[in-house]
Protein backbone atom coordinates (compact mmCIF):
# COMPACT_ATOMS: atom_id res chain seq x y z
CA UNK A 1 0.00 0.00 0.00
CA UNK A 2 1.42 3.13 -0.71
CA UNK A 3 1.62 6.01 1.98
CA UNK A 4 0.23 9.16 0.36
CA UNK A 5 2.15 12.56 1.84
CA UNK A 6 -0.50 14.82 4.01
CA UNK A 7 -0.62 17.90 4.52
CA UNK A 8 -2.10 21.22 6.40
CA UNK A 9 -5.64 20.51 5.99
CA UNK A 10 -5.61 16.56 6.30
CA UNK A 11 -5.78 16.08 2.55
CA UNK A 12 -3.65 14.56 0.58
CA UNK A 13 -1.76 16.29 -2.19
CA UNK A 14 -3.81 14.56 -4.88
CA UNK A 15 -6.91 15.10 -3.34
CA UNK A 16 -6.01 18.87 -3.14
CA UNK A 17 -5.08 18.93 -6.73
CA UNK A 18 -8.25 16.90 -7.48
CA UNK A 19 -10.43 19.78 -5.63
CA UNK A 20 -8.07 22.69 -7.32
CA UNK A 21 -9.31 21.69 -10.57
CA UNK A 22 -12.59 21.30 -10.26
CA UNK A 23 -12.86 24.66 -8.86
CA UNK A 24 -10.55 25.86 -12.03
CA UNK A 25 -13.39 24.21 -14.59
CA UNK A 26 -16.51 25.23 -12.68
CA UNK A 27 -16.70 28.80 -15.08
CA UNK A 28 -16.29 26.83 -18.12
CA UNK A 29 -18.84 24.00 -17.11
CA UNK A 30 -21.63 26.88 -16.51
CA UNK A 31 -20.69 27.30 -20.26
CA UNK A 32 -20.96 23.99 -21.46
CA UNK A 33 -23.89 22.26 -20.11
CA UNK A 34 -26.50 24.34 -22.04
CA UNK A 35 -24.50 23.56 -25.15
CA UNK A 36 -24.68 19.84 -23.44
CA UNK A 37 -28.62 19.76 -22.98
CA UNK A 38 -29.28 21.40 -26.94
CA UNK A 39 -27.05 18.89 -28.22
CA UNK A 40 -28.72 15.70 -26.19
CA UNK A 41 -32.24 17.09 -27.27
CA UNK A 42 -31.12 17.72 -31.06
CA UNK A 43 -29.70 14.24 -30.79
CA UNK A 44 -32.84 12.32 -29.54
CA UNK A 45 -35.16 14.42 -31.57
CA UNK A 46 -33.20 13.53 -34.89
CA UNK A 47 -33.72 9.70 -33.73
CA UNK A 48 -30.04 9.30 -32.20
CA UNK A 49 -30.29 6.59 -29.21
CA UNK A 50 -29.01 7.73 -26.15
CA UNK A 51 -25.42 5.69 -25.95
CA UNK A 52 -24.82 6.86 -29.21
CA UNK A 53 -25.27 10.59 -28.26
CA UNK A 54 -23.36 10.17 -25.59
CA UNK A 55 -20.83 8.30 -27.36
CA UNK A 56 -20.63 11.09 -30.12
CA UNK A 57 -19.95 13.37 -27.14
CA UNK A 58 -16.95 11.49 -25.93
CA UNK A 59 -15.28 10.85 -29.43
CA UNK A 60 -15.93 13.40 -31.44
CA UNK A 61 -13.13 15.96 -30.34
CA UNK A 62 -15.69 19.50 -31.88
CA UNK A 63 -18.88 20.38 -30.43
CA UNK A 64 -19.77 21.77 -34.12
CA UNK A 65 -19.15 18.61 -35.31
CA UNK A 66 -21.48 16.87 -33.00
CA UNK A 67 -24.63 18.97 -33.90
CA UNK A 68 -23.54 19.26 -38.24
CA UNK A 69 -23.12 15.19 -37.36
CA UNK A 70 -26.96 14.74 -35.50
CA UNK A 71 -28.11 16.77 -38.35
CA UNK A 72 -26.84 15.25 -41.24
CA UNK A 73 -27.86 11.51 -39.79
CA UNK A 74 -31.26 13.18 -39.65
CA UNK A 75 -31.47 13.99 -42.74
CA UNK A 76 -30.57 10.54 -44.16
CA UNK A 77 -27.09 11.54 -45.26
CA UNK A 78 -24.95 9.09 -46.68
CA UNK A 79 -21.93 7.48 -44.03
CA UNK A 80 -18.85 8.74 -46.34
CA UNK A 81 -20.15 12.32 -46.56
CA UNK A 82 -21.27 12.43 -43.03
CA UNK A 83 -17.95 11.54 -41.62
CA UNK A 84 -15.92 13.66 -44.41
CA UNK A 85 -17.94 16.46 -43.22
CA UNK A 86 -17.31 15.83 -39.84
CA UNK A 87 -13.69 15.22 -40.10
CA UNK A 88 -12.66 18.16 -41.75
CA UNK A 89 -14.68 20.49 -39.29
CA UNK A 90 -12.38 18.84 -36.95
CA UNK A 91 -9.42 18.91 -38.64
CA UNK A 92 -9.99 22.84 -39.07
CA UNK A 93 -10.16 22.95 -34.90
CA UNK A 94 -7.23 21.17 -34.56
CA UNK A 95 -5.42 22.61 -37.24
CA UNK A 96 -6.08 26.06 -35.57
CA UNK A 97 -5.08 25.13 -32.17
CA UNK A 98 -1.64 23.70 -33.26
CA UNK A 99 -0.80 27.00 -35.49
CA UNK A 100 -1.28 28.71 -32.22
CA UNK A 101 0.52 26.71 -30.02
CA UNK A 102 3.32 27.09 -33.18
CA UNK A 103 3.13 30.81 -32.70
CA UNK A 104 3.50 30.86 -28.91
CA UNK A 105 6.49 28.71 -29.78
CA UNK A 106 8.21 30.88 -31.87
CA UNK A 107 9.97 32.76 -29.52
CA UNK A 108 12.30 29.62 -28.91
CA UNK A 109 13.18 29.84 -32.68
CA UNK A 110 16.58 31.47 -33.28
CA UNK A 111 15.10 33.98 -36.30
CA UNK A 112 15.39 38.18 -36.75
CA UNK A 113 12.03 39.97 -35.57
CA UNK A 114 11.51 40.33 -39.24
CA UNK A 115 11.12 36.86 -39.91
CA UNK A 116 9.59 36.02 -36.81
CA UNK A 117 6.70 38.39 -38.18
CA UNK A 118 6.33 36.66 -41.67
CA UNK A 119 5.95 33.28 -39.88
CA UNK A 120 4.00 34.28 -37.27
CA UNK A 121 1.22 36.01 -40.23
CA UNK A 122 1.65 32.57 -42.09
CA UNK A 123 0.68 30.71 -39.04
CA UNK A 124 -2.53 32.61 -37.83
CA UNK A 125 -3.70 32.50 -42.20
CA UNK A 126 -4.35 28.89 -41.75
Amino acid sequence: MLSETRIENGRSASKTALWQGIKAEIPITIGVIPFGMIYGVLALAAGLPPLLAQAMSAIVFAGSAQFIGVQLMAAGTPLAILWLTTFVVNIRLISEMNSKQLTVGLNTIPLSKGQKEIVKKKLEAL
